[in-house]
């Protein structure tokens, strides 16, 4: 809450290497996030909101040592605190006072409302000890990747108001300690996840904004995963599918009918033609018997002559 321009300098990543906290939220800061603050191995809260910054999210913040681990922080607050001193920390979508008995414990990344482009990095599922992930009010684009569903720690996940889109990982029924969820305002589609933390997320507008289906939302999912609104269009579909195989059945036996009694109307009403007929079919048949008397006669001589010799 300051009014710091320019962009966020990289010493900060080279130089402060036992930091533990950064907090630069609600300031005027532009440009890239450095790369370099993925060197910060101490690091367990990082919060980049509320500023003007652009570029990609770093692919190397999956390297945050601190955050990768379950353990808590191997610094003691108590020197850095005084008593009863505590250090505002936004977590869920909320501001709280932590003291230092709780400090220790969180692993919080709050990139929201920045203008923030390119894909979610699926690197950030190494950070297995991440508790709330935000990066809300963003530009961020396409899909949700699959792995962050390994991120078991994780009771807060943000993903609202980017341009995502595909559906949301079956993989995250997995994220048994979710309590906070929120992905209005994409472009997502498909069917939600049941199960676990899932059929405790009753409130229908965190999924807002998008083509979703499934609880907790009226709209039931097809056996394709989409919602029911395009149903009538999937039947519209299977109606013509029916339709195209009766016209083609019709067609079918109106050929046959018309080839039948082409042949055979012609053969009953006209007599020579029906003789004529008639007599080709005897000779053919004259013919073929013939030959295969012929032949058989032949094969025979041939095998009794080598038997002999």
């Amino acid at each position: 809450y300051n009014n710091f321009t320019g962009s966020i300098p990289i010493w900060v990543g080279e130089i402060l290497s036992r930091l533990v906290v950064l907090i630069l939220q609600s300031n005027t800061f532009i440009g890239h996030i450095p790369q370099k603050i993925s060197q910060l191995k101490y690091l367990q809260i990082l919060d980049l909101s509320n500023n003007n910054l652009s570029g990609p999210i770093p692919v190397s913040f999956g390297n945050l040592t601190a955050m990768q681990t379950l353990s808590e922080s191997v610094f003691s607050w108590g020197g850095i605190l005084g008593v009863g001193d505590t250090i505002p920390v936004t977590s869920k979508g909320k501001q709280g006072e932590y003291s230092e008995h709780l400090l220790p414990r969180l692993k919080i990344i709050d990139l929201s409302d920045n203008e923030l482009t390119g894909g979610i990095p699926e690197e950030l599922a190494s950070l297995y000890g991440l508790q709330s992930l935000d990066v809300s009010h963003n530009l961020l684009q396409g899909e949700i990747p699959d792995k962050l569903g390994r991120l078991q720690q994780l009771e807060s996940l943000d993903l609202s108001r980017n341009k995502l889109f595909g559906s949301i990982p079956s993989t995250f029924s997995n994220l048994t300690s979710l309590s906070d969820f929120n992905v209005s305002y994409n472009n997502l589609s498909g069917s939600i996840p049941s199960g676990n933390q899932f059929n405790t997320l009753t409130d229908p507008s965190i999924y807002i904004g998008n083509h979703l289906c499934g609880f907790p939302l009226t709209d039931n999912c097809t056996k394709g995963g989409g919602p029911n609104q395009g149903k009538p269009s999937d039947n519209g579909n299977e109606e013509d599918d029916d339709n195209e195989m009766v016209w083609m059945y019709i067609g079918s036996l109106s050929g046959f009918a018309v080839g039948f009694w082409t042949i055979w109307g012609v053969l009953i009403f006209k007599k020579k033609w029906r003789y004529a007929y008639f007599r080709y079919t005897d000779t053919t048949c004259d013919n073929i018997h013939v030959w295969v008397v012929v032949n058989f006669a032949r094969m025979k001589s041939e095998i009794m002559s080598k038997s002999n010799h």
